[in-house]
């Protein structure tokens, strides 16, 4: 099965990324100056500078909880907010959200239009500077901040490694 990707639509109104931590192996443009190819296990590696993280296809939890911890990153998941992480980690962490108009059509490694998913999606940002870059976006849809000065994610300090 071909990999999906972010489609360029998306990524030309963020801002420059420092990396993308789920990157595929093909991928017919830039997502960020540097990459974790999912072969990588981008998961487990260090995060430096900005980071924008995609984990399409997998389970986004500890993705989002290591989004938190790094914080200067922004995110594009599923809308599944009745779900552990969201009220474990988006909706505590958070800086804010753009609910996507209609449903992202992702793409193949060729740049060709995958069929649009089954779900809605959300970009996220875990700071004021990634918060204000995602509200000057111009993306399509709502843009809400869920904290306008986020409070640091410190391991140890939350419930979720208790």
């Amino acid at each position: 099965m071909d990999k999906l990707i972010t489609p360029k639509r998306i990524i030309d109104k963020l801002p420059q990324f420092d990396l993308d931590v789920c990157a595929p192996v093909e991928r017919p443009w830039e997502t960020a100056k540097n990459y974790y190819t999912i072969d990588e296990d981008g998961l487990n590696k260090e995060w430096k500078g900005l980071v924008f993280c995609n984990p399409i296809g997998s389970d986004s939890y500890d993705w989002l909880l290591k989004c938190a911890k790094h914080s200067n990153c922004i995110a594009l998941t599923f809308a599944k907010t009745d779900t552990k992480q969201y009220s474990e980690i988006v909706f505590r962490y958070a800086t804010s959200i753009i609910w996507l108009k209609g449903r992202v059509r992702y793409c193949y490694s060729n740049g060709k239009n995958a069929s649009a998913t089954m779900l809605p999606s959300v970009l996220l940002s875990f700071n004021q500077d990634t918060g204000l870059a995602l509200e000057k976006s111009e993306i399509s849809g709502k843009h809400m901040w869920l904290k306008r000065y986020s409070k640091p994610f410190y391991p140890g300090d939350d419930y979720i490694f208790k």
